[in-house]
């Protein structure tokens, strides 16, 4: 029998206590790592057998080195270097162990490592100096160089304390370097230096690529938000299930659209969306059969009344977003070629707002009728992305259609906020871009390869003329026969008279 989700969410919470969960809620929420063993992180670690094991093997290499050399951990932004490197600080701290961990900021820091470390090696210790933030050191110097003689500085304190073994009244006693580097950072030093190509790379640290994997980490956010505060946790439970699952999925198809992310910007991302969604949470999450029809009335809502040019050629059309009532597409997209978008448009194009699980066979009769009408822009939201885009690129072939794929999962949260306006920026910043950017862009694709009819313009002027001649038609024939009538009675009262009036 399968766990849920709200389950497997308070067991991750409860592996979380005291201090350390004040210190958890403050490093995700501003994007740092959590200083803290490895061991104390295991219930929202990924791969926690992964860093069990490479502290387990550093641990015995510096020791069977007799802690003489110099290491790396190499990654990109966000990838856990200072992660790694917390977590060796916690493992290789011991009595007879000093470990100093250091930000590479300056050329005096340098100075200050060496007397140090040599400082704790003559009162008998072993010594593991762990530098983070290279980066910032090496960007200060311009120019090669300029670069090699801040190489050949590093490439100094190596030789003095990481060479070898130094002799002490204690016997010998060594100080290991342990790097924690940026992939171009890395090659860059080498290069600068030959000295430094003696760094041994010990761990190398990639992008999180795999959606299950985001679905799990955004899971261990949520567990973070929902042991820290009552608030979220009342939010949460009220929701139940269903919640924590839509919460997850969205974690795991925000990796899916963004192809791969730092495990930093991951967690930092997770975070301030679900705090934000949490303190903002309008509803419990609609039922799976609405949920896709509750999603398109968001999509429609957001885009409607937006104002974008659409420039095709040498054409610029200011372009509004309106909603359609009753049968039919779900939007208008009206195109005007002067000023703004307030007069009859020059254009139209359709929009249709679609939902689908894997699939669009079951509405792509309805595409074509629509896309026989007017050149029509499809912004499909799917819980499977691939195949709906496939299967839309064969129907582009018999249709004059444009789309926009979006995944499901990633949008279906915003539809808890009460904050329609809130609900927008939110869906901007999660697509990477302007939503409004991608439709100005298919709007310009259909109109360069299409020739859509030009809008059909109501002239009211011509049926107000002749209502206006009508009506003075109508008057003036009034006033003629009101006219004849008065000369009637005025020649019957006139008859049998004389001139100076008397009768005859």
């Amino acid at each position: 029998m399968s766990t849920s989700y709200l389950d497997r969410l308070e067991a991750k919470a409860r592996g979380i206590a005291g201090d350390l969960l004040e210190k958890v809620y403050k490093a995700f929420s501003n994007g740092s790592p959590v200083d803290a063993p490895h061991y104390a992180l295991r219930g929202i670690l990924l791969d926690y057998d992964d860093v069990e094991e490479f502290v387990f093997t550093t641990k015995k290499r510096l020791k069977d080195e007799f802690y003489a050399g110099a290491y790396a951990v190499v990654g990109e932004f966000g990838t856990g270097k200072t992660q790694y490197g917390f977590f060796l600080k916690h493992a290789l701290e011991g009595k007879d162990v000093k470990v100093l961990y250091r930000e590479l900021k300056r050329l005096r820091t340098l100075a200050e490592i060496r007397e140090e470390a040599l400082d704790l090696v003559d009162k008998g210790y072993n010594v593991v100096v762990i530098l983070d933030n290279v980066e910032a050191f090496m960007s200060q110097f311009e120019g090669e160089n300029e670069e090699r003689k801040a190489a050949g500085r590093i490439a100094n304190l190596i030789e003095l304390l990481s060479e070898s073994p130094h002799r002490t009244e204690y016997g010998l006693r060594g100080v290991a370097t342990i790097f924690l580097l940026h992939t171009d950072t890395y090659r860059l030093l080498q290069e600068r230096d030959e000295r430094l190509r003696r760094i041994r790379e010990i761990k190398s640290l990639g992008k999180l690529k795999e959606p299950k994997k985001g679905g799990e980490l955004a899971l261990s956010v949520l567990a973070v938000l929902y042991a820290y505060e009552d608030a979220y946790r009342s939010a949460i439970r009220k929701c139940g299930d269903s919640l924590v699952k839509l919460l997850s999925d969205w974690g795991a198809n925000l990796l899916d659209v963004k192809g791969s992310m730092g495990k930093g910007l991951l967690i930092k991302t997770c975070f301030n969306f679900f705090r934000r969604g949490l303190c903002g949470l309008g509803e419990c999450p609609a039922e799976a059969t609405k949920r896709g029809r509750v999603v398109e009335e968001f999509i429609a809502e957001v885009l409607e009344q937006d104002v974008m040019y659409v420039r095709t050629g040498n054409k610029v059309y200011s372009a509004r977003i309106r909603r359609r009532r009753g049968a039919g597409p779900d939007l208008e997209i009206r195109l005007y070629r002067r000023g703004l978008p307030v007069s009859a448009p020059s254009l139209v194009l359709y929009g249709e707002v679609k939902s689908v699980k894997n699939s669009i066979k079951h509405c792509t009769s309805q595409l074509k009728k629509y896309a026989s009408e007017k050149p029509l822009l499809l912004i499909a939201l799917a819980e499977d992305v691939r195949p709906v885009e496939d299967e839309i690129g064969a129907l582009e072939v018999e249709a004059p259609l444009a789309e926009l794929v979006y995944p499901l999962p990633l949008i279906e949260p915003l539809t808890l906020l009460r904050d329609k306006e809130e609900g927008a920026r939110m869906l901007r910043e999660l697509l990477g871009r302007d939503l409004l950017s991608d439709i100005e862009w298919s709007a310009a694709l259909l109109l360069a390869s299409t020739k859509p009819k030009p809008a059909k313009v109501v002239d009211y002027r011509a049926p107000a003329q002749e209502l206006i001649g009508a009506a003075k038609l109508r008057a003036e024939r009034a006033k003629n026969v009101q006219l004849g009538r008065v000369v009637k009675k005025v020649e019957k009262g006139s008859k049998g008279k004389r001139v100076d009036g008397s009768r005859a």
